[in-house]
């Protein structure tokens, strides 16, 4: 009775929806893809902020 109980509580801890995997090889590759997209815009906007950060600092002469 006890083991039901904990079962039932497990249960309702779950959440109710997931990551729905892609239903064919296509949607993965194309999931991967812009991934990857997005992790590489990210560096290049970070590189870009960094450069800026750089040249108003320079543009003050302070030093980092």
């Amino acid at each position: 009775m006890a083991e039901q109980q904990i079962k039932n509580v497990i249960s309702l801890d779950k959440p109710k929806t997931s990551i729905k995997k892609p239903k064919n090889n296509q949607d993965e590759v194309t999931f991967e893809k812009y991934i990857r997209q997005n992790l590489q815009l990210k560096e290049k906007l970070s590189k870009e902020r960094k450069e800026t950060n750089q040249k108003i600092l320079r543009a003050y002469k302070i030093r980092p």
